[in-house]
């Protein structure tokens, strides 16, 4: 059995072996020659024939060869296509899962879940901002507590719904696991820029700036609902496939500034739905940053949950 790494002519395929864990390699230009632990790339054996009859008897990996080290963008992307179509063939190059295909780091960075993870996805709510020891008092440790579960706290301070559905989109989430979303404002948006970065806005926050005017001019309130409607029908579709212990609360159920009642009215076919009944008046006290709910406050969502949940699921 012949080990082969494939990359680029650079230097770095050379000594990629030490990054995979493997035994010292030589480059191969030809593939009847002998070695037992190699290293090769297009450039050593431009013979696609070759190069494949080389590959397709032997242990494969890749070698995480950067853009810059070919001759220009395009040759890179078209040895990517080429390794992605050998790999639908051959199905041999072991690492291939690993390889990064995201240039603009759109893909969130997600967490390996076990499966007596208990995973919280929101805003500053569920990750605890104002609170003097959120490792304690939030809501997401008191419910893992009472289910006995691990806590993954994915809440990010002013993260968008965008966000939370992007990260429940990647989560390797397995059957049965508890799984609490929490809804934030609609106007919280999330877009890429002429840089290809992904760019977090608040929108009501932001009308004085030139690109503001447009983006009011498509993103209504009644629009980002539908959009939220139709990310929570798809995921929820999915979490019942799944046997998920899913349901998810809203950050705001008294004022019009994230949901209206006859707003709330949308969720109500979902059982999965914390009702207003349940969580209306959880705000009891305010953290130490005088914004976001205290200690007190963490108790009545995380009872609130746990009453729903075991209402579903139990």
């Amino acid at each position: 059995m012949r080990i082969i790494i494939l990359g680029s002519a650079n230097e770095t395929t050379s000594i990629a072996y030490k990054q995979l864990g493997l035994p010292e390699s030589v480059l191969v230009t030809s593939y009847t020659q002998e070695f037992t632990c190699g290293h090769t790339s297009p450039h050593d054996i431009p013979e696609q024939a070759e190069l494949e009859n080389l590959l397709s008897s032997s242990r494969v990996y890749w070698a995480f060869p950067n853009v810059d080290e070919f001759d220009s963008e395009d040759v890179y992307y078209y040895y990517l296509d080429w390794v992605k179509e050998y790999q639908y063939k051959y199905r041999n190059i072991e690492n291939f899962d690993s390889i990064t295909f995201d240039p603009y780091n759109w893909k969130p960075h997600v967490p390996v879940l076990k499966a007596n993870d208990c995973v919280f996805i929101g805003c500053s709510f569920t990750e605890g901002i104002g609170l003097n020891n959120p490792h304690e008092e939030s809501y997401t440790k008191l419910v893992s507590d009472y289910y006995g579960a691990n806590c993954v706290n994915l809440g990010k301070g002013g993260s968008s719904n965008y966000r939370s559905f992007d990260l429940l989109s990647q989560l390797d989430l397995h059957q049965e696991q508890r799984v609490i979303l929490q809804i934030t404002f609609p106007a919280r948006l999330r877009y890429v820029d002429e840089n290809k970065k992904i760019l977090d806005l608040i929108l009501a926050s932001t009308l004085q700036k030139p690109y503001s005017r447009a983006l009011i001019d498509v993103y209504n309130k009644n629009y980002l609902l539908y959009q939220l409607i139709i990310k929570l029908r798809t995921f929820i579709k999915l979490a019942r496939v799944k046997k998920l212990k899913f349901i998810f609360w809203l950050i705001d159920y008294k004022t019009d500034n994230a949901f209206s009642k006859k707003e709330q009215l949308c969720f109500f076919e979902y059982p999965e739905f914390v009702p207003a009944q349940l969580m209306q008046n959880y705000i009891v006290d305010i953290g130490n940053d005088g914004l976001h709910p205290g200690p007190e406050s963490q108790k009545l969502i995380a009872n609130a949950i746990i009453d729903h949940m075991n209402k579903l699921y139990y």
